[in-house]
């Protein structure tokens, strides 16, 4: 790529190209964010710049500008998420970014009793994901959290279940069914019957559907390898879900021991739709936990940082990881 990044997001565009959007140049806390946006022409078999997303300046470029979120309407533009530029759709038309309101604060915790600092709830680093009728869900993220101790005030953040849905035709959100567990950096998915997966997030071993016959979310099977969160999702044709890497809090047997709270690791998991198991695949060759996935004709591709602490600069796209056919 043009600009090295990771947790990032790539979307296969309906001619085939895909747009990369923004993330962070280095670790997703300690890394400075970029807003930069790249086209990948998989004919040429290379990247050009398109335009930059909307709100950028430095002041905003640490701490908040990683773990994007994208998906593609069905009308051909895109919509970005992220917490410092809010909400922005892309027109690969006229290679332009225009701002969308910000969704509704969070309904779970202290949030409802909050109102005088709304923005303190309202969802940053979720996931999106459009549904067949061109409405766009945002699922999980966190929240901001305030304590008091005697007379000092801490500030923390917490996983949310909150879940809502833009109109594309208004241009409203409200309230869509909230989850059954609450999740931040969690892997999300719409499948090809129109059901949504959602599947683990910080601290977060657990996976559930919702069913749009019936607008409720129900309890599938736990991850095989526990909590795994910045993990992404992919679909075969022939109906099985992977979740690639991710963070892990057991280091599934790698050779260097955990040093901290969490691990990036290269762990498959293949999960039965039928069964509603998850069971261990083949990993990748190398960790990864910062990566988006896209299909590129039968194969799934990763593009962005490739280490295990994240902390390289990568600007190639990875090796294939799954076969789709």
């Amino acid at each position: 790529m043009k600009v090295a990044r990771g947790f990032g997001a790539w979307v296969v565009l309906n001619n085939g190209s895909v747009l990369s959007v923004a993330g962070s140049d280095n670790d997703q806390f300690a890394g400075a964010s970029t807003n930069a946006t790249e086209l990948f022409d998989p004919r040429a078999g290379k990247w050009s710049r398109a335009a930059d997303m909307l709100g950028w300046n430095d002041t905003l470029r640490r701490f908040v500008g990683g773990m994007h979120s994208a998906t593609l309407l069905t009308n051909g533009t895109v919509m970005a998420c992220c917490s410092a530029q809010g909400y922005q759709l892309w027109d690969p038309a006229t290679d332009e970014w225009s701002l969308i309101p910000r969704p509704l604060h969070a309904r779970d915790g202290n949030c409802g009793q909050r109102a005088e600092n709304p923005v303190l709830c309202r969802p940053s680093f979720p996931r999106v994901t459009s549904l067949p009728n061109g409405s766009v869900v945002a699922v999980g993220g966190s929240v901001s959290t305030v304590t008091q101790n005697g007379g000092t005030t801490g500030f923390g953040s917490r996983s949310t279940v909150t879940a809502q849905i833009w109109d594309p035709h208004s241009g409203n959100w409200s309230n869509f069914p909230s989850m059954l567990f609450p999740r931040s950096h969690l892997g999300l998915l719409r499948l090809e019957n129109g059901s949504l997966l959602a599947v683990g997030g910080f601290r977060s071993a657990t996976s559930e559907i919702w069913d749009p016959k019936t607008g409720l979310w129900h309890r599938s099977g736990d991850l095989a390898l526990g909590q795994r969160q910045n993990l992404n999702l992919v679909q075969i044709p022939r109906g099985d879900v992977f979740a690639v890497g991710g963070l892990t809090t057991n280091c599934d047997g790698q050779v260097n021991p955990c040093r901290r709270s969490s691990w990036a690791t290269p762990s498959v998991e293949r999960w039965d739709p039928n069964t509603g198991v998850w069971e261990v695949w083949r990993g990748m060759n190398s960790p990864a936990y910062c990566h988006a996935l896209g299909q590129l004709g039968p194969l799934w591709h990763g593009v962005g940082m490739d280490n295990a602490a994240c902390g390289r600069r990568s600007g190639v796209m990875a090796a294939a990881l799954l076969n789709g056919s």
